[in-house]
């Protein structure tokens, strides 16, 4: 099945540091609001073949891109879907349930 959420290979990889080079889709629901590495990943576009290896090759050979971009992968994992992030969304899910329930009584 395909297009069910979150991807499983990205999660691990990001919460382990390591940099994700992906398309806009591969991204799908991590939040990745810029191309840069600044939250650990590199986005290229679906169908530049030629921009998805740069990005790679680019990681592999600038151990400082690398580290960069390792680091900000945790932090993102970290800030998006810790524990207490996760409660805290769900806190909010279920207030504006409530929310909802009570003004249709």
């Amino acid at each position: 099945l395909a297009g069910l959420g979150l991807s499983t290979k990205v999660m691990l990889g990001l919460e382990r540091g390591l940099p994700i080079v992906t398309n806009p889709h591969g991204a799908t629901g991590y939040n990745v609001t810029q191309e840069s590495g600044a939250q650990g990943m590199l986005l290229a576009p679906p169908s530049a073949h030629v921009e998805f290896a740069r990005h790679v090759v680019n990681l592999m050979t600038n151990e400082s891109l690398w580290n960069e971009v390792s680091a900000n992968a945790i932090a993102h994992v970290l800030s998006q879907f810790s524990q207490l992030q996760l409660k805290d969304d769900l806190s909010g899910l279920l207030q504006q349930a409530f929310s909802y329930r009570q003004s249709r009584i």
